[in-house]
């Protein structure tokens, strides 16, 4: 009984998210049939940080320079890892409605 006057309150906002996630994916339909768009600075963005990923894989530690864009430049600035990042964590549960939709979700939201 006392779950039950607790959860009261919280329906109407449980259910104005449903109807933002239904929302957003109505408007967004092509994710689900697996569609993505090809963007040209996400294309740019994983060329620039291949260097970097390939150094963090061989050494097992974070780069500080890298010599793939202009003349060099410090690699925090392109891709760095931080351990002690919490956001990592609530970018990757929004990540899971895949990202057109989830910037919607969260707009709404």
């Amino acid at each position: 009984m006392q779950l039950k006057n607790n959860i009261k309150p919280l329906l109407p906002h449980l259910i104005a998210v449903v109807i933002f996630i239904v929302v957003a994916f109505a408007y967004f339909y092509p994710v689900l049939e697996g569609k993505v768009l090809k963007a040209n600075d996400s294309t740019v963005s994983k060329i620039n940080s291949k260097e970097i990923q390939d150094y963090r894989v061989k050494y097992g530690k974070e780069p500080l320079w890298t010599n793939s864009i202009f003349s060099g430049m410090p690699a925090y600035l392109i891709s760095t890892r931080y351990p002690g990042n919490l956001i990592k964590y609530v970018d990757a549960f929004l990540r899971m409605f895949k990202m057109p939709v989830s910037v919607l979700v969260l707009s709404m939201l």
